[in-house]
């Protein structure tokens, strides 16, 4: 009879419980859980966060597969960002510079909340696809 001793990966449970917060963080920061979405075809990300608020962008472009409204809403839907309205947008029609190209605009509820003078309002979130479908991108503003 031959016995086999397997060592474990994780001698102290507390690193365990380290590794499974830092892979978890995407759903936990605001919007982080986009970089989950079609993350192969990510171009660009930009992000600052801290303790009081902050932002995200996230910038997607696939010219093989396009982007499509429903899978769109499905993902945010199962991330908890309940679907607003969407309307047509371009560039020069809104100040936001993180909209590169005109587009639909799709308007989220994000369950976060942003502070104007004091005031706690919605924290929108706003995902655009292009024309053609091959660009997308997201933009979150939560906190102070």
């Amino acid at each position: 009879m031959e016995i086999k001793i397997v060592k474990l990966r994780y001698k102290y449970p507390f690193f365990l419980l380290i590794e499974i917060f830092i892979i978890g963080c995407n759903k936990f920061s605001p919007a982080g859980f986009w970089k989950g979405f079609d993350s192969e075809h990510i171009i660009e990300k930009v992000s600052d966060q801290g303790p009081w608020g902050g932002h995200r962008a996230i910038y997607w472009q696939n010219t093989i597969v396009k982007y499509k409204e429903s899978d769109i809403l499905k993902f945010a839907a199962g991330n908890d960002w309940t679907f607003i309205t969407s309307k047509p947008t371009g560039v020069q029609e809104t100040p936001k510079d993180w909209i590169k190209y005109p587009g639909t605009l799709y308007i989220f509820n994000s369950g976060w909340v942003r502070f104007e003078n004091e005031e706690g309002k919605t924290a929108f979130g706003y995902v655009l696809i292009n024309a053609d479908h091959t660009k997308m991108s997201v933009y979150h503003s939560w906190g102070e």
